[in-house]
């Protein structure tokens, strides 16, 4: 054996060994004997940020059943004022800020974490994974900062994220909440279920914001939104004792992608189902209501040249103007959508002239392949 080939093999063994460090760390709500390093059940640590704080990048937390909804982090939120400072701490029951992955063991039902209407339930960032939790009655609400330029001013910051926030900005998420249920969280700026998270097999359900009421800037996968509402608000704007009203838009999802999930049953002033879509994929957007544009709002916006749906129902939503269908830029593509309306402007606008986009056949709209949704508790 020449010493190249020693070599080669030592670097191997390395790249094992490496490889083998990753660890378990355990949490048990009622464990009696916590002990770091946590490293099995009867040594548990009985809060889950106790077990994240002592992992690395790369480990795994198993947590055992239970409401977790004591204890809180403090990081810090962007603001989107403009002014300075940038920054402004916010609390949350839970922080993962490492590359880990944080797991039930039993599922969804039987392990959540509560924000009990004063903290969000989790921020994660630098691609941490949370996985099988309930995330319930969280809460992102206002900062108030004194702020400098030209002089000093009072700024009110509206916090995203009630359930969970993750840290990338529009166009990109590196947070992933899988086989999630993010429920009755409530976020006075957007998402109130999920702020730029990649969402896996999740239900979002009866979340409120000023826009995104169940999702804002996320990528959605094989996902339940239902029963969310974004709410017009009436905040303060930079002067004292100004306020503005902003209109609540995306009642489902705003500034998200979507593909196989099922959209039904939210309300929006617009959008009650999606608003500025970056893509729609397989979806079913049902039964949603809002004054302007009931199911869908599609938008190229600036990030994207134009906005689409494909292989997509659209069906039986409701709104003053443009039940189903408002559009700027939209590329359809083997959609189907009812009513109509008694003109094509009336649910589907800026469609005539796209190519391969819209099939009218005897009052409906046709489509080759019926949606293949795939949800999976």
């Amino acid at each position: 054996m020449n010493l190249r080939t020693v070599i080669f093999i030592a670097s191997v063994l390395v790249l094992l060994c490496v490889e083998a460090t990753a660890s378990t760390f355990y949490v048990d709500l009622n464990s009696s004997n916590p002990l770091p390093p946590y490293a099995n059940i009867s040594t548990a640590a009985n809060n889950i940020q106790d077990a994240v704080d002592a992992a690395t990048n790369g480990d795994l937390v198993l947590v055992n059943d239970g409401v977790y909804q004591s204890g809180y982090r403090v990081n810090q939120d962007a603001l989107s004022s403009g002014l300075q400072p940038k920054t402004a701490p916010s609390t949350n029951r839970l922080v993962l800020n490492k590359a880990l992955t944080v797991q039930s063991i039993n599922g969804p039902a039987l392990t959540l974490i509560s924000g009990n209407g004063g903290y969000r339930c989790a921020y994660l960032t630098n691609g941490a994974t949370l996985s099988g939790f309930t995330l319930m009655n969280g809460q992102a609400g206002y900062i108030t900062t004194t702020q400098s330029i030209r002089g000093f001013v009072t700024v009110t910051n509206d916090l995203h994220g009630g359930g969970a926030e993750g840290t990338v900005l529009i166009g990109g998420n590196s947070s992933t909440l899988s086989n999630c249920i993010l429920m009755a969280n409530v976020a006075l700026g957007n998402g109130g279920g999920a702020y730029g998270c990649h969402l896996i097999n999740c239900i979002i359900s009866n979340n409120v914001a000023t826009s995104g009421g169940g999702a804002y800037d996320s990528q959605l996968f094989g996902c339940l939104v239902a029963g969310n509402y974004a709410e017009t608000n009436i905040s303060p704007n930079f002067n004292p004792g100004v306020s503005s009203v902003v209109p609540g838009a995306g009642g489902g999802i705003y500034l998200c992608s979507a593909t196989n999930c099922l959209i039904a049953n939210n309300k929006a002033y617009e959008g009650g189902g999606v608003y500025d879509a970056t893509g729609l994929v397989n979806c079913t957007v049902v039964s949603n209501v809002a004054s302007f544009f009931g199911g869908v709002y599609l938008n190229g916006l600036s990030l994207s040249p134009y906005g689409y749906a494909y292989n997509c129902i659209i069906y039986y939503n409701a709104a003053g103007t443009n039940a189903n269908f408002g559009t700027t830029n939209l590329f359809a593509d083997h959609c189907c959508t009812f009513p109509i309306g008694s003109q094509k402007s009336d649910d589907l606008t800026g469609l005539g002239n796209q190519r391969d986009v819209i099939q009218r056949m005897g009052g409906t709209v046709g489509f080759q392949h019926a949606p293949q949704f795939n949800f999976h508790n």
